[in-house]
């Protein structure tokens, strides 16, 4: 399994739009940030940003569910990871789970946050919050999500539960260990994407020195091939 790059991404967006609409200012080297779309759901209402009201408040301790504007259509060799933005992160926004993004997966991304922080935070339509990587599997799966689940992801399920009031009175214990534990997991994630660059590297390193190996062991031959000649 390898993690993509961005002219790897690039390349699926052109082929099967791999990401709908795609914005090349969102474009990293390996990885793509996608935006806020419309639709979120709080305090037991499903709602939709738009120009005349593109913000969503939400304060410390309350609940979200927010989706994302960007449409994804994975191959069925591909997973996906997608997570907060490190910028967002360190304002107390925490992803309270960050699933896989399995492969055939069709549709926008569904998102439950919840503000770990001491202020406001407020989101505003089209920012750019998650992060998503892509990674291709050895091989195919024999099917995929929109496949089993005969859909398209591209709205908040109002049968999703969600939470009618908000959790502004939290305690203070609850509210320290939910942003260590946010904290704790940004770092496993970058440490992860890190040593998997560290793999590849030393994959690229290997490879040349067989290369070179290689090549040295024809020159030697080459030589002891003269000599033996020569001396013929």
């Amino acid at each position: 399994m390898s993690v993509l790059v961005h002219s790897q991404i690039e390349d699926l967006v052109k082929k099967v739009r791999l990401i709908e609409p795609y914005d090349p200012a969102g474009q990293q080297g390996a990885s793509y940030d996608m935006r806020l779309g419309s639709q979120y759901a709080k305090a037991g209402t499903i709602a939709s940003l738009n120009s005349i009201h593109p913000t969503l408040n939400i304060d410390p301790g309350e609940f979200a569910l927010v989706s994302t504007h960007e449409m994804l259509r994975m191959p069925n060799d591909m997973v996906g990871h997608n997570g907060i933005m490190s910028t967002w992160a360190k304002k107390g926004l925490t992803s309270l789970f960050s699933p896989q993004i399995d492969p055939g997966f069709h549709g926008i991304l569904i998102v439950p946050v919840f503000n770990a922080g001491d202020v406001r935070i407020c989101l505003t339509y089209l920012d750019q919050i998650f992060t998503v990587e892509f990674s291709t599997t050895d091989i195919p799966a024999a099917y995929g999500w929109t496949e089993k689940h005969q859909k398209t992801q591209k709205k908040i399920d109002n049968q999703i539960p969600i939470p009618t009031t908000s959790r502004t009175h939290i305690s203070e214990e609850l509210h320290t260990e939910i942003r260590r534990v946010s904290e704790a997991l940004q770092s496993i994630q970058q440490e992860h994407r890190d040593f998997k660059n560290e793999l590849r590297s030393y994959k690229e390193q290997f490879t040349t020195a067989v290369s070179v190996i290689s090549i040295l062991m024809t020159i030697a031959g080459i030589i002891v091939a003269v000599v033996v000649a020569s001396k013929g």
